[in-house]
């Protein structure tokens, strides 16, 4: 007969044992990364004429690392620089200047152009023709900037764990109790020292003779059989000790 503590021990233990092996999860949470993204904007196009011996500039305060794209096309041969303030004062002191990109005489040109410092830098077109001229001209600004999103990313959690540790303890103390404990089949008996102090039951007869009632006997009824408190089964009243299970009586 299977004891039901050490039954319920036993499923306790395997419950924990599970929750303990396999009771990890991947729980979500919300982190936040910083990445570098590309911008650009369109700053200048235009189409537009230059009077004969005059010029066109487009200024703006840059940034050193930005990048300009000089997209150019005209009818007839102009000159186009990027430069720094420094060298615009010297090419409207009617100075020899330089830019950090140029294109002398030219109908067309494409570059793309890096800003080395921060400051105002200038994109100057030089009609030196006797006429007017007509151009294109786009200009695009690309520059890098640090930008923060929101990702999802997974941690473990060991919640469960713990609790089938904490679960498998409990099992196995159920188990031991389980195992070790006797189990209780004699509804008439509350423990074996009742048990053992149980005395036979006198059993007296009597019969008539000559209209008189005598004792004829008087005799002790004891049990010839017990029940083992440990495996339950029926052995000899006499026995000391179960021949089954070997607990003492």
């Amino acid at each position: 007969m299977k004891k039901p503590l050490f039954v319920i021990g036993v499923v306790v233990l395997t419950v924990g044992i599970l929750l303990a092996a396999f009771g990890t999860r991947q729980v979500p949470y919300t982190d936040y990364e910083t990445y570098s993204a590309q911008n650009s904007t369109v700053i200048v196009n235009e189409a537009s004429k230059i009077s004969n011996n005059d010029y066109y500039a487009y200024y703006r305060d840059f940034d050193a690392g930005e990048q300009l794209k000089i997209e150019f096309s005209a009818v007839s041969d102009l000159s186009i620089w990027v430069e720094n303030e420094d060298e615009y004062y010297k090419f409207t002191s009617s100075q020899s200047h330089s830019g950090i990109w140029a294109a002398l005489d030219v109908t067309s040109a494409e570059a793309t152009v890096t800003i080395p410092n921060d400051d105002y830098y200038y994109v100057v077109i030089l009609n030196e023709n006797t006429h007017s001229v007509a151009y294109d001209l786009k200009v695009t600004e690309y520059w890098t900037s640090l930008e923060t999103r929101e990702i999802i990313r997974y941690r473990p959690d060991y919640t469960l764990n713990f609790v089938g540790v904490a679960i498998v303890f409990a099992g196995v103390i159920l188990t031991v109790v389980g195992a070790v404990t006797k189990p209780s089949d004699l509804e008439d008996y509350e423990d074996d020292e009742e048990l053992s102090t149980l005395q036979p039951t006198p059993i007296i007869t009597t019969a008539d003779t000559d209209g008189e009632t005598e004792l004829l006997e008087v005799m002790e009824k004891v049990p010839s059989e017990i029940i083992c408190p440990n495996c339950a089964s029926e052995i000899d009243a006499e026995t000391t000790f179960c021949p089954y299970c070997g607990s003492k009586l």
